[in-house]
């Protein structure tokens, strides 16, 4: 017989760590933010900082379950750390000195994350999917590949990224 949970159960970092996987002796739970049945988490897997993860979890009717996840890189202090889609929803991780707030913009949508004891702050954006393909594969792609594009093309692929827009 199956526990049921409550769909307000907050996610805990015990939880992360022993259904996650992770060697209870050297990976921290960095953040969770929980936005009613799902949550966005980082993992420091080894403890140093050198590789975080990013995990959405979400909420079953047999408790929490890590869904997609992904390394978003070195834990360096960088404003704007990582941005990635999960699940639909787009999200924002960066670093500010704990307890202080950020307003970030992503598509004309506008928050404010306030960062935790660690200095880490998150923000998700519901419902924001990836850019179209030709804006990532702008990033990789040689300049003369897209010279069919129009100025306004061009401006709207370069400027589909989230950003701090104060500290």
């Amino acid at each position: 017989m199956g526990h049921t949970w409550a769909m307000d159960e907050a996610l805990s970092a015990q939880t992360v760590i022993e259904s996650g996987g992770w060697h209870p002796r050297y990976a921290r739970v960095l953040l969770i933010l929980q936005l009613g049945d799902e949550a966005l988490v980082l993992v420091d897997g080894n403890g140093d900082g050198a590789e975080v993860e990013s995990e959405q979890w979400f909420l079953t009717d047999e408790g929490w379950v890590a869904g997609s996840s992904g390394g978003i890189g070195p834990f360096d202090g960088r404003s704007l750390w990582s941005w990635g889609w999960r699940s639909g929803s787009g999200y924002l991780v960066g670093c500010a000195s704990p307890g202080e707030t950020v307003t970030v913009e992503w598509r004309r949508e506008v928050q404010q994350a306030t960062a935790n004891d660690l200095g880490i702050w998150a923000a998700v954006f519901p419902g924001q999917p990836p850019p179209r393909p030709a804006a990532e594969a702008l990033r990789r792609a040689p300049y003369n590949e897209f010279r069919h594009l129009s100025t306004e093309e061009w401006a709207e692929m370069r400027n589909d990224r989230p950003r701090v827009v104060e500290s």
